[in-house]
């Protein structure tokens, strides 16, 4: 408790060095995947959903269409049938996951 105690400090001192020009701050960058890396995707959520089903009950995570918060799951679709795109879809804690407070309930 210690530690975490002048961590805080810490980390409050240096965000005021930062504010009065003390100090830099870092720079940060956003990654993007490329559109390769995002088909992945959805070999991906199929593996997920593989594991959800035959692991557990309880997904640790689910999918959502944004638009009318209905889950998603990976299909195979004919050619040319309308899909989601993944700025349409979003991850949601599932009934399983698992958070520090739970955890520690244990």
């Amino acid at each position: 408790m210690v530690q975490r105690t002048r961590n805080v400090g810490v980390d409050e001192m240096q965000l005021r060095m930062c504010d009065n020009g003390h100090l830099l701050r870092p720079r940060r960058y956003e990654h993007r995947l490329p559109p390769k890396a995002l088909e992945l995707d959805v070999a991906l959520t199929a593996l997920r959903q593989w594991g959800d089903k035959h692991i557990s009950d309880r997904p640790p995570r689910l999918l959502r269409r944004k638009a009318d918060n209905k889950q998603v799951i990976a299909a195979l679709v004919p050619k040319g049938a309308r899909v989601l795109r993944p700025e349409e879809v979003e991850t949601v804690p599932g009934p399983g996951l698992k958070t520090s407070q739970s955890a520690g309930a244990r």
